[in-house]
């Protein structure tokens, strides 16, 4: 476990640099992923200007309409390494290579295109002669100027790990190019073949004969599947007849039969496109079940069966009707208020979608159903006016009037909020206290608001909110009233809110001060704020007691003292005692019946 890991690391490691693309590494890209040699202007243009890395280079191969029709969608990692394997060493992978590789794949550790890189990289002994072998046929002809896939594809269903492999080629005459193939095959072996082959040297290019043996051995082939769309141009690329075993002789055609197979050509390379001419229809003929059969000079392969699936392509856009509907406002949310009417041919509906003021409170189900999505509220919102559209594959539906009417239903009581006021005891009556905030009047008027509890008939309240106060107050008798309100209408009555008003006491006597027992004492060192003591109160009822602020009358020359409305005497400034050593403050206190007494404040500085 922890060695492959490891492999696994360093294969990601090593993915994770960016390889430049050569002539040579692209032709291996090609061999492993297509099974081909490459063609001349493909090498081309991804060495010499596609400006991407060897890496990208494979990721951009699995977006070529080759790579789809060879790796089709649902192609299982199983079946692609097994592929792989076969394009590059010619055999199947061995039993832990393939679990470890399904497994990488499998877990999504790698891409297909990285795997592809690593094995490649990885070749040893005879993989790496035969992929040798394979790269200077592949170079070869790309160098020659060939262009064709199918004979590019031919070239390396022969190529072994012995090197006289990569002249031991069929070269048909009609071959585009094969002239210069074979001198680039001689140029790439060092201008000799072994074992006494042919040699070659500069000045001088001698033909090649190549004596071909009696074939036996027809190809073998495999089902295979493709698909393609209805409306697909000629020379769309269908699928690739998957050749287990060519036989021992070059493979000099494949032939399909069955209905519909008119529609469709193969090359000797297996690939499978849309023939000029061809008419398909997914409604009329969803799918063709095709025989094939390759032929060599030894004979027929076995027939195998291509099926190939036609897929629509939708044309009409969807039609949608006007609708219209009224429906109460108790009407439950999830409740289907009617349907739409959509009208589609050759598509399914994908979405029907609402827009305009409110189109949340409704949805449209792609069968046109609409449902409630949550309350509705005729005091709120009387009637929807909305747009829908539908789509399909094929595009937008007209767009279609939405009017829906919301009805009255008379089961709406009224709701009312809590209401907080303080007022003053000498509060003048049959003036307004406050307004009880009403949330919502319900679906009919409010018909009365009544107040409940100790001390009610104080007060009285308006059907708009309105509390005015009836008779006095005395604080001294009741500092507070908590009450209840309750609104009516035809529905019914609300729920309860606490009414709470807070009276507060004013003063009917002067305040009376206590004068201090005996003098303050601080030091001349003390900071400007420092408190000195406090003047207190203590009169005999609570309206002597009260105070709104105290004021220093006298003694005070200098301004070197303040008092707060709690009494507090504190430093304004930084006292003297060798200036001033003692202070007598007047002082008095206020209220809103008037102002007390004067009362003396000694106050003694230490001299520090």
């Amino acid at each position: 476990m922890l060695k492959k890991l490891f492999l696994t690391i360093f294969l990601f490691a090593t993915m994770a640099l960016a390889t430049t693309p050569t002539n040579t590494n692209v032709t291996r890209l090609y061999i492993a992923t297509f099974d081909r040699a490459p063609d001349a202007n493909g090498l081309k243009y991804w060495v010499e200007e596609s400006g991407l890395y060897l890496e990208e280079i494979a990721m951009s191969f699995f977006e070529q309409p080759e790579s789809e029709a060879k790796y089709p969608s649902g192609y299982s990692n199983e079946d692609f390494i097994k592929s792989i394997y076969k394009n590059l060493f010619n055999r199947n992978p061995d039993s832990a290579g393939l679990e470890y590789w399904q497994s990488t794949l499998d877990q999504k550790l790698m891409p297909r295109s990285l795997f592809i890189l690593a094995v490649t990289n990885g070749a040893i002994n005879d993989d790496e002669k035969i992929l040798d072998n394979k790269t200077k046929v592949g170079l070869a002809f790309a160098t020659a100027g060939a262009t064709d896939v199918d004979q590019a594809y031919t070239l390396m269903q022969h190529v072994t790990a012995d090197e006289e492999s990569t002249l031991a080629l069929i070269c048909d005459p009609e071959i585009e190019y094969c002239d210069d193939f074979y001198k680039g095959i001689g140029a790439l072996t060092d201008n000799n073949t072994s074992n006494g082959g042919t040699s070659t040297d500069d000045s001088e290019d001698e033909d090649v004969v190549i004596l071909l043996p009696p074939s036996v051995t027809p190809p073998t082939i495999s089902d295979g599947s493709g698909n393609v769309l209805e409306n697909a141009s000629t020379g769309a690329i269908v699928s690739r007849i998957s050749i287990l075993d060519r036989g021992d002789s070059d493979i000099s055609a494949i032939t399909l039969s069955g209905t519909g197979s008119t529609n469709f050509e193969v090359s000797i390379g297996g690939q499978v496109t849309l023939k000029a001419g061809a008419s398909l229809d997914h409604d009329t003929n969803p799918s063709y079940n095709l025989d094939v059969v390759a032929t060599n000079r030894a004979g027929n392969s076995n027939t195998a069966e291509l099926s190939i699936l036609v897929t629509d392509v939708a044309t009409d856009v969807p039609s949608l009707s006007d609708f219209s509907k009224t429906i109460p406002e108790s009407t439950t949310q999830s409740t289907k208020i009617g349907t739409l009417t959509v009208t589609t041919n050759d598509s399914p509906i994908t979405s029907i979608t609402l827009s305009g003021a409110g189109y949340e409170d409704f949805t449209v189900a792609t069968n046109g159903d609409i449902s409630l999505a949550s309350a509705v509220d005729y005091e709120s919102k009387s009637s929807y006016s909305l747009t829908a559209i539908a789509r399909n594959a094929a595009g937008v539906s007209n767009s279609a009037n939405i009017a829906i009417t919301i009805t009255n239903v008379i089961d709406e009581k009224p709701v009312l909020t809590s209401f907080t006021k303080s007022i003053a005891e000498n509060f003048s009556t049959s003036t307004l206290v406050g307004d009880i905030p009403i949330s919502k009047v319900g679906d009919s008027a409010i018909t009365s608001i009544a107040l409940t509890g100790n001390g009610n008939d104080k007060f009285s309240v308006a059907i708009s909110g309105d509390i005015t106060l009836q008779s006095a107050l005395d604080y001294e008798l009741k500092t507070s009233y908590i009450l209840q309100a309750i609104a009516t209408n035809d529905a019914g009555s609300s729920d309860g809110v606490s009414i709470t008003i807070t009276i507060t006491n004013i003063a009917e006597s002067i305040p009376v001060l206590a004068t201090p027992s005996s003098a303050f004492s601080i030091d001349d060192t003390v900071a400007i704020g420092f408190e000195v003591g406090t003047i207190t109160t203590n009169g005999s009822t609570a309206d002597e007691n009260i105070v709104t602020s105290y004021t220093i009358t006298s003694g005070d020359t200098n301004s070197d003292f303040l008092i707060s409305t709690a009494g507090v005497i504190t430093t304004a400034k930084t006292l003297d005692a060798t200036s001033i050593a003692s202070y007598d403050l007047g002082i008095y206190a206020t209220n809103d019946f008037g102002n007390s007494s004067t009362i003396t404040a000694e106050i003694t500085v230490n001299d520090l």
